[in-house]
C-alpha cells in the first residue's frame, strides 16, 4: 500500500490544510488519481483520507512546485507492512524510497501515542529535501502542533476535499480554464457563422438562409465549439431570413437577452419563444412582423424594445408577461396593437404608443397594471375590452379623432375618475364604462346617436350631460348609478330602454328598486322621457317594488308634429369612378314642392365612399323633420385607368373587383433614382386585390441605377424594352413559371449587365436561359435555380 501526501488548499472550519493524505493500493495508478479523475478513482479503489490514523496533524506547508505540473509535485511515499510501522533502523533502511518525477521521497513512520514524532517538522524537512533534489528551492514553511486527528476529523477532511473540488470546478468556469469550455468561440460552415464572446453573447449571422433547428441544436453548437450553458444572450444577426420554432426551443432555458435584427419577409414562427423561463430583455428591429403568441407567458421578461421599422404586433404576442415593466417603440411603423397583445402584463404601469398607431384592438391591454397611457393623436378605434380590468388607471386623454369605443373598453377600471369623450365619437359600446365606480361625471358628445346597454351601469356618476341629436338610451344604460339623482333628456330621444334610468339592483333580495332618495327625469311633455316614467309607475317586478319615486318634471311642451324625412323626395345617386379620395355627390330633397336646406332641415352622413364597392349616404331629419333614410351608390374602376401604389404605377387590364381583376405594371414614379424593384404578385387598389400579370412596354427602360429586380409569380407577359438600357442590373429573380418567348417582347432585357445573374424556378432553368438570351440578355448571363 502506498501513502501519498498531496498538496491541496482546503479551508474547513477555520483550519488551513496544505497537505492531504491519500491511500492508493496500486502506485502505478498514481498518475490517474493525481488529475481530474480522482473522484472516480476514489470510488474504484476506495481511497480514503486517513490523516488521523497516520497520527498526522493539520499543517501549513508550502511547496515551490506547481500542482498543475506533474513533474513539480512533491510526493511522499511510505510502504506499510503490518498493522504498525517499525521503528527499527534496519526496517527503516529496508523501507522503499521512491523519487517521483525527479523529486526526492522520504519516509514517514507511524508512532505510538507515547513516542510521537514532531510530524510538522518531519514533513517540512521531507518537502524541502524533495524540492532541492528536484533542482528547485523549497520555500519556508511553518508547522503547528495539534492533537492527532480522530477518524471523525479525517471524514471532515474528506468532506472538505469534496467541497474544494467543487470550488475548483466553479473557479474553472470563472477563469476560463475548465476543459472543453471556451470563453469565446467562432465557427462558420459557409451558410451560417456562430460567434460566442466572453460575455456569453451568441451571435448568429447567415448568407440569406433560414435558421432551422439543426443549426441551433446542441450537437451543432458543440461542433462549433460552443457550450450551450455559456449562452445567456442570443443575437439573430444579418443574413438570417427566418428561424425555426423548435430551434429556438433548444436555447430557451439559457438565454436571458434576445436581439433580432430582422428584414422584410423574415419568417418568425408563432410561439417561438413562448413560455421561455429566463428571458428578461427583448430587442427587435427591422421591417418585421412580431407573430402571434411569440413571447406569451415569458414571466421573467422585463423590457421590450421594438424599433427601426417593426410593422406589427401579433395577437397575444406578449400575453401574460407578468414581469414586463417597459415597452419602448423607436421609429416603428405600427398601425395597430393587436388583440390581447399585452393581456395580463400586470407589472406594466406606463406606455407611450407610437404616432403611427390608429387602432387598439380587443383586449390589447386587458388586466394590465397601467397607471398612465399616452394615446396617439391619429387613433380612431379602441376595441372591446381594450383596457378592461385596468384597476390602476386613473385618467385617460382620448384623442380628438377617436370615432369608436368598443364594448367593455374600460370595464371595471375602478379608479378611473375622469374621461372626456371626443366630439367625433360616433359609437360608444355597451358596458364601456361599467363598474367604473370612481367616474363622477360625463358629457355625451352631440354626434353620438345612441347610448348602448349598460354603458355606465354601476358607476359613481353624479352628473350626466346629454345633447340634442341623441335618439336612443338602451336598457340598463345608467342602471345602479346610486349617486345620480336626476337627468335631463333631450327632445331628440325617441326610445329609452328598460331600467335605463333611476333604478338600482338590490343585492339583498335580487329586486330592482328606485335609487334611494328618489330620482328625477327632466324632459318634454309627451316625449320618450315622460313615457319612460309612466311606464315605471305602471311596472312591478317579481318582488312588487313600485317605481313611484321616479318623478317626471316637464321642461316644456313637445314640439308641433314633424314630418318623417322618408316621406320627402330625394334625387337619384349616380355610380362614381374610383379616385382614391372620398366621393360625395349633390342631392336635392323636396317636400310638398319645397326644397329642403342641408343643415337646417337635414344632415348627411357618407359611409364607405372612398374605396371600390358600395357607398352610402344617410339623410337625417332635423328641426321640422325627423327620422332618417339611407341611399346607396356604386364606386367602380374603369379599364385602362392608371393608379399609383407605393410609387409603382399600375394600369387596370380587367376591372373585375371580385378578386379576379388584373393589372399591368407600367413603371415607377422614381424610376431614375430607384435601385431595387419588386413587382408583387398582387396589389390592392381601392380596397380590392388585383393580380399583377404583366410588365408593360418600356416600363423600366433607361433606369440607370437599377441593380436588383424581383418579378412576381403571376407575371405572364413582359413588354418590349421593359428593362432596356438598365446597365447596372445584375440580379434578377423570377418567381413565376408562365413566361414564354411569344409573350416576351423584343429587347426586353437588352442593355443590362452582361454577367447578370437570374434566379428562376428549377423546372424552367433551361427554357428561361434561351428566352432571356433571345430577348437581349446576352450570352454571358448566369441562370440558376
Amino acid at each position: 500500500m502506498q501513502v501519498f501526501l498531496l498538496p491541496k488548499n482546503i479551508c474547513k472550519k477555520g483550519i488551513r490544510i496544505e497537505y492531504i493524505v491519500f491511500i492508493c493500493y496500486d502506485r502505478r495508478k498514481w498518475k490517474e488519481h493525481s488529475h481530474m479523475r480522482r473522484k472516480s478513482a476514489g470510488k474504484k479503489l476506495m481511497a480514503v483520507l486517513i490523516a488521523a490514523s497516520l497520527a498526522l496533524t493539520p499543517v501549513e506547508l508550502t511547496v515551490a512546485a506547481e500542482m498543475e505540473t506533474e513533474g513539480a509535485e512533491a510526493t511522499f511515499l511510505a510502504e506499510e507492512s503490518g498493522d504498525t510501522a517499525s521503528s527499527d533502523p534496519e526496517d527503516t533502511a529496508e523501507t522503499e524510497t521512491e523519487i517521483t518525477d525527479g523529486s526526492a521521497a522520504t519516509e514517514e513512520q507511524e508512532t505510538t501515542d507515547t513516542d510521537k514524532p514532531d510530524t510538522g517538522n518531519n514533513v517540512q524537512e521531507n518537502a524541502e529535501t524533495g524540492a532541492m533534489e528536484s533542482g528547485e528551492e523549497a520555500p519556508e514553511g511553518t508547522a503547528e502542533e495539534e492533537d492527532p486527528e480522530t477518524p471523525e476529523a479525517a471524514m471532515d477532511a474528506a468532506e472538505a476535499l469534496e467541497e474544494c473540488e467543487q470550488e475548483e470546478e466553479n473557479a474553472a468556469f470563472d477563469d476560463g480554464t475548465k476543459d472543453a469550455v471556451q470563453a469565446s468561440a467562432e465557427y462558420s460552415d459557409g451558410k451560417f457563422t456562430w460567434v460566442l464572446d466572453g460575455n456569453g453573447t451568441l451571435t448568429i449571422t447567415g448568407n440569406n438562409m433560414e435558421l432551422t433547428k439543426n443549426e441551433i441544436s446542441e450537437s451543432a453548437l458543440e461542433k462549433a465549439g460552443i457550450d450551450f450553458s455559456r449562452v445567456n444572450k442570443l443575437v439573430i444577426g444579418n443574413g438570417i431570413t427566418g428561424f425555426d420554432r423548435w430551434g429556438m426551443w433548444n436555447l430557451k432555458k439559457y438565454i436571458k437577452e434576445l436581439e433580432i435584427h430582422g428584414n422584410a419577409g423574415m419568417n418568425m414562427p408563432e410561439q417561438c419563444f413562448y413560455d421561455v423561463p429566463n428571458i428578461e430583455s427583448v430587442v427587435i428591429s427591422g421591417a418585421v412582423d412580431v407573430p402571434r403568441d411569440m413571447f406569451g407567458k415569458c414571466t421573467e421578461l422585463k423590457k421590450v424594445t421594438l424599433k427601426n421599422g417593426v410593422r406589427s404586433i401579433g395577437e397575444d404576442a406578449f400575453r401574460d408577461c407578468s414581469s414586463l415593466e417597459s415597452v419602448i417603440f423607436e421609429n416603428t411603423v405600427l398601425e395597430k396593437i393587436s388583440d390581447g397583445a399585452f393581456w395580463g402584463c400586470s407589472a406594466l404601469s406606463s406606455i407611450a404608443l407610437p404616432d403611427s398607431v390608429t387602432e387598439i384592438e380587443r383586449n390589447a391591454f386587458f388586466e394590465t397594471g397601467l397607471r398612465n397611457i399616452q394615446l396617439p393623436e391619429k387613433l380612431t378605434l379602441i376595441g372591446g375590452g381594450a383596457f378592461c380590468n385596468c384597476k390602476n388607471l386613473k385618467q385617460v386623454q382620448l384623442p380628438p379623432q377617436l370615432k369608436e369605443l368598443g364594448e367593455g373598453a374600460f370595464f371595471n377600471c375602478e379608479n378611473l375618475a375622469q374621461i372626456q369623450l371626443p366630439s367625433q365619437l360616433n359609437k360608444l359600446g355597451g358596458d364601456a364604462f361599467r363598474d367604473c365606480t370612481s367616474l363622477d361625471k360625463i358629457d355625451i358628445p352631440a354626434g353620438l346617436k345612441q347610448i348602448e346597454s349598460a354603458t355606465f351601469c354601476n358607476t359613481g356618476l353624479t352628473s350626466v350631460t346629454l345633447h340634442e341629436g341623441l335618439t336612443k338610451i338602451e336598457d340598463w344604460a345608467f342602471h345602479d348609478c346610486l349617486k345620480l339623482k336626476k337627468i335631463r333628456i333631450p327632445k331628440s330621444v325617441t326610445d329609452i330602454g328598460e331600467l335605463a334610468l333611476g333604478i338600482r339592483y338590490n343585492m339583498g333580495n335580487g329586486a330592482e328598486e328606485v335609487i334611494p332618495g328618489g330620482f328625477t327625469v327632466e324632459g318634454y311633455t309627451g316625449s320618450a322621457a315622460e313615457r319612460y316614467v309612466k311606464r315605471m309607475h305602471q311596472s312591478e317586478n317579481l318582488y312588487h317594488v313600485f317605481f313611484k319615486d321616479v318623478k317626471f318634471v316637464s321642461i316644456g311642451g313637445q314640439t308641433a308634429a314633424v314630418t318623417n324625412i322618408s316621406k320627402t323626395k330625394i334625387s337619384a345617386l349616380k355610380t362614381r369612378a374610383f379616385t382614391g379620395k372620398p366621393l360625395t355627390q349633390a342631392l336635392t330633397i323636396t317636400y310638398g314642392g319645397k326644397k329642403l336646406v342641408n343643415g337646417r332641415d337635414y344632415t348627411l352622413t357618407w359611409k364607405n365612399n372612398k374605396n371600390i364597392g358600395t357607398a352610402s349616404v344617410t339623410i337625417k331629419g332635423k328641426g321640422k323633420y325627423n327620422g332618417s333614410v339611407t341611399k346607396k351608390f356604386r364606386i367602380t374602376v374603369q379599364k385602362n385607368a392608371v393608379y399609383t401604389v407605393s410609387r409603382l404605377k399600375y394600369k387596370i387590364s380587367s376591372a373585375d373587383t371580385s378578386g379576379k381583376g388584373t393589372v399591368v405594371f407600367t413603371g415607377a414614379t422614381d424610376k431614375a433614382a430607384r435601385k431595387a424593384l419588386t413587382i408583387p404578385t398582387t396589389v390592392k387598389i381601392g380596397g380590392k386585390s388585383f393580380r399583377v400579370t404583366a410588365i408593360g412596354t418600356s416600363a423600366m427602360s433607361g433606369a440607370k441605377k437599377l441593380t436588383t429586380v424581383k418579378i412576381g409569380a403571376n407575371i405572364m407577359t413582359v413588354g418590349a424594352k421593359a428593362f432596356y438600357g438598365c446597365s447596372k442590373l445584375s440580379n434578377v429573380t423570377i418567381f413565376g413559371t408562365k413566361l414564354t418567348t411569344a409573350k416576351t417582347g423584343a429587347n426586353a432585357f437588352k442593355g443590362i449587365r452582361s454577367n447578370c445573374r437570374f434566379k428562376v424556378p428549377a423546372s424552367r432553368v433551361s427554357a428561361y436561359k434561351k428566352l432571356l438570351r433571345a430577348k437581349g440578355a446576352g450570352p454571358k448571363i448566369i441562370v440558376t435555380k
